[in-house]
């Protein structure tokens, strides 16, 4: 198999995942995301009159919140359940006017050079088979001068306090007085029997995306980091492992419905338990967001 066709492969196999999951991927969105979206949208001033890039727009969250600033924005996706949940919800909440969502490859994107003044990303560029022709193809659109914003999955410096955090949530999880996120799912996943593979998380190992983004012309490159900790129910921390974790939603996704909700009814019992003796169950986000222009 060439590369071309392991890429399209790859591409067609996450659009399929996350189709199956669109409705539940937008209400997590709008729970779990917002709060890193809005700082995102104020780091590279999105305001009225701004033609916006939402490269992997999922259920549209960044281009609607942009919308509402006043920017008219356009969504891409590979997922039509993902666009489909994207326009809904923009006219839902006011600003179809003012947004278009797109199926396209966020590798070949079919837009002029210099057609936006901002670009944003969240949470993609990990995910696209080749990293290095996302990048390009954002430089080649964005106008100059033109701004972006992208963030990627990402642990705190373990020398913060944040990362100090996290380092006693994973001993909490260690000596079994917590659960945590992907973890915890995955390790149920594999004792049920099931495989879990990478095919939906194209790139575990992105490098440094400062340098990457500096490769492809982008100038005055930053970085910093973002970081929230949640306690979510027993069938909420089900849902954002199943939802966000591609591993996890790949395998699940293969599955057919029956054996899907009998694997979640277990999962949710087992969590349900812990949380009476006093366990925790804890879902920690984390994002370097980098910002640059052109």
């Amino acid at each position: 198999m060439t590369d071309m066709h392991k890429s399209a492969e790859v591409k067609q196999s996450d659009a399929r995942s996350y189709d199956a999951t669109a409705a539940e991927f937008g209400t997590l969105t709008e729970r779990y995301s917002r709060r890193i979206a809005a700082r995102m949208l104020d780091l590279v001033n999105v305001g009225s009159g701004d033609r916006l890039l939402d490269l992997g727009t999922g259920t549209g969250l960044l281009a609607r919140m942009a919308a509402a600033r006043g920017a008219n924005a356009v969504g891409i996706d590979h997922s039509a359940g993902m666009l489909g949940q994207a326009q809904a919800s923009a006219d839902r909440d006011g600003v179809g006017s003012r947004t278009q969502f797109v199926a396209m490859d966020a590798e070949a994107l079919d837009f002029d050079n210099e057609s936006f003044d901002v670009t944003v990303s969240l949470f993609v560029l990990r995910h696209l088979p080749n990293p290095l022709a996302g990048a390009r193809e954002m430089y080649r659109t964005l106008k100059s001068g033109g701004r972006l914003v992208t963030s990627i999955g990402a642990r705190p410096s373990p020398f913060s306090l944040s990362g100090l955090g996290a380092a006693s949530d994973r001993i909490q999880g260690m000596l079994g007085r917590s659960l945590l996120s992907p973890g915890s799912l995955r390790e149920f996943l594999r004792a049920q029997g099931l495989q879990l593979g990478s095919d939906h998380a194209a790139h575990s190992h992105l490098g440094d995306v400062g340098d990457l983004l500096r490769s492809v012309g982008f100038k005055d490159v930053r970085q910093q980091w973002w970081g929230e900790r949640h306690k979510p129910s027993a069938e909420e921390f089900w849902n954002v492992q199943a939802v966000f974790d591609g591993d996890a939603r790949g395998t699940l996704t293969a599955l057919d419905e029956a054996t899907q909700d009998e694997l979640k009814r277990q999962y949710i019992a087992t969590c349900q338990e812990h949380v009476r003796r006093g366990r925790e169950l804890v879902y920690r986000t984390g994002a370097l967001i980098f910002t640059a222009t052109r």
